[in-house]
């Protein structure tokens, strides 16, 4: 697929088949992350890729983060809210998840640099995704259970969770979401 096809085409996929992933293409998704940009390329990430029952150990502590966002799934329409619910307690059925580690207590604009090249290497691992035929979704999750996920994947030392990827063939066809228009600036140019 070309380059542009695979942007438009990207979708944040919440419901998975069971089928399972070749291990050799979640090879190619971290592949594609590790090619992410990064400031004096620190690669300043770690993935823990999950199947199984490191899976599903996963699952039953991020389930448990559901007891903590009452308050924001009240602020939900009820379908909205079914849905969260549904996804978060087995993260949409998806065969993979994957944890996204940075370093630990860095300072500020180092953390900056931090969470910037990792947004990139997600996206570099969505779009990797989506031209390999499989789905993908960058969850944010309960801080409150950082620490369980920590221990349930024995993180390595000095790392926390900054975000998960649930992977696997999709089960469902997104339409694509509008997107804003109105959201740059051009200055400087002639004729503008």
């Amino acid at each position: 697929m070309d380059i542009t096809d695979v942007i438009a085409n990207r979708r944040s996929i919440r419901r998975y088949t069971d089928r399972s992933v070749d291990k050799t293409l979640l090879e190619e998704l971290i592949r594609a992350a590790r090619m992410a940009p990064s400031s004096m390329n620190t690669q300043p990430w770690h993935f823990t890729v999950t199947t199984g029952a490191a899976r599903d150990q996963v699952v039953e502590v991020v389930s448990r983060s559901t007891v903590y966002l009452q308050d924001v799934l009240t602020t939900m329409d009820a379908e909205h809210r079914a849905m969260a619910e549904r996804f978060v307690c087995d993260l949409g059925g998806a065969p993979v998840i994957i944890l996204m580690s940075v370093p630990r207590g860095e300072e500020e604009f180092k953390k900056l640099n931090t969470l910037l090249a990792a947004g990139g290497a997600i996206q570099n691992l969505q779009l990797k995704a989506t031209d390999l035929g499989l789905g993908a979704c960058n969850i944010t999750f309960a801080f409150w259970v950082r620490e369980d996920l920590a221990k349930a994947v024995d993180l390595p030392e000095g790392f926390e969770v900054a975000s998960i990827l649930v992977v696997g063939y999709p089960d469902e066809q997104p339409s694509p979401p509008g997107r804003h228009v109105n959201d740059a600036d051009f200055l400087g140019f002639e004729g503008a």
